[in-house]
């Protein structure tokens, strides 16, 4: 842990009730100083590429003072996002850094219905496709310990389910295809 504030809230936000200033500088010097420690160093941003660190500065700021780094972006499977994958890979390649891959996660539960997973097959196909990176993998919901998903919703009397073929309604998991896993598919 590289910095840790007593509010749950955005770096800037929290540094800033703490009378504390955050820096990209600061950061990736830190981060540095961890990787030289270690054989694989994972970092992980609070808040998004784009949560500012301070007034001027985001973490994309401290990803691009990292020599040699590769992004794995993380996207919640839902709606928005398509756009917060596409986004979030502009923002990388704009400041000369190419994403190494997108890993989505499934926050809704653990529980879809047959509609839900067609829009979350679709939603990580178009984010690879028009993100032009190979999607790993879908990381399902995971209750906390303890904890359980609520049951599955069915539909209301006289509310139809929607139709799902098959091959559509099987489980996100890593691509077949060695050759879209590993080049970028553009197009």
């Amino acid at each position: 842990v590289l910095e840790t504030f007593a509010v749950p809230a955005s770096p800037h936000l929290s540094a800033r009730i703490e009378g504390r200033t955050l820096t990209a500088r600061a950061v990736a010097d830190a981060i540095l100083a961890r990787r030289a420690e270690a054989d694989v160093t994972f970092v992980e941003g609070a808040g998004g590429l784009l949560v500012p660190l301070n007034d001027k500065e985001t973490f994309a700021d401290v990803v691009a003072m990292l020599p040699g780094v590769r992004v794995v972006l993380v996207a919640a499977n839902g709606l928005g996002a398509i756009n917060h994958a596409l986004l979030s890979l502009g923002g990388l390649r704009a400041r000369g850094i190419e994403p190494a891959a997108l890993v989505v996660t499934n926050p809704a539960g653990g529980v879809r219905d047959g509609a839900a997973e067609v829009i979350a097959r679709h939603n990580v196909d178009v984010s690879r496709r028009f993100g032009g990176v190979a999607c790993l993998v879908e990381i399902p919901h995971l209750p906390a310990p303890g904890a359980q998903d609520p049951p599955p919703r069915r539909p209301a009397r006289g509310e139809a389910a929607a139709p799902v073929e098959p091959a559509v309604h099987a489980p996100l998991r890593e691509d077949p295809d060695p050759a879209r896993r590993a080049a970028p598919v553009r197009g």
